[in-house]
């Protein structure tokens, strides 16, 4: 077994980039379980198959990495490291006439995807000028960091029919 603290943690962004795709193909290759733990959702969202959430010494969630960082309940103890640039995701409100989003991706442009959707939740996070909104595009959740005043301005609510534009850089196979 590689048991992994917190091993970028000490790292500038260039260094961080040199290594995590080695830890990725060792990840994929090895026939090694690698327990890995750290605070930083980016590599948490690169690395992992499964997901242990502790809060205050207990396990407050775990399962299938998808499963539970789509979890609202509670949001997630992860941080995000600091980036220049835009977000990976986001979301735009209405999804076109007559009652739903429509079915499948609507344009595809310079590595940006749209895809329908519904808003499933929305809850606080950790930042009050921000919120956590769950969209469900299909069987797949996506869960955005949203400022308070984009989620008024756009009207969001359970149920909004949505538009989530995602970055392909931003998606992790």
């Amino acid at each position: 077994m590689l048991l992994l603290d917190e091993p970028m943690a000490g790292l500038d962004a260039a260094r961080r980039h040199e290594i995590l795709p080695w830890l990725e193909r060792l990840h994929r290759q090895a026939a090694l379980p690698i327990l890995y733990v750290t605070h930083d959702v980016d590599e948490v969202a690169r690395l992992a198959d499964h997901l242990v959430v502790l809060a205050s010494g207990r396990v407050a969630a775990a399962g299938p990495l998808g499963q539970v960082l789509a979890r609202l309940d509670p949001p997630l103890p992860l941080t995000r490291r600091r980036r220049l640039g835009r977000p990976g995701a986001a979301l735009a409100g209405g999804g076109g006439g007559g009652g739903g989003a429509g079915p499948g991706p609507r344009a595809r442009a310079q590595g940006v995807l749209k895809l329908p959707g519904l808003v499933d939740g929305i809850v606080d996070d950790s930042h009050p000028a921000l919120a956590l909104v769950r969209v469900r595009l299909g069987e797949t959740a996506l869960l955005a960091r949203v400022t308070r005043r984009s989620v008024a301005a756009l009207g969001l609510e359970p149920g909004s029919a949505v538009w989530a534009q995602v970055k392909s850089a931003a998606v992790m196979d």
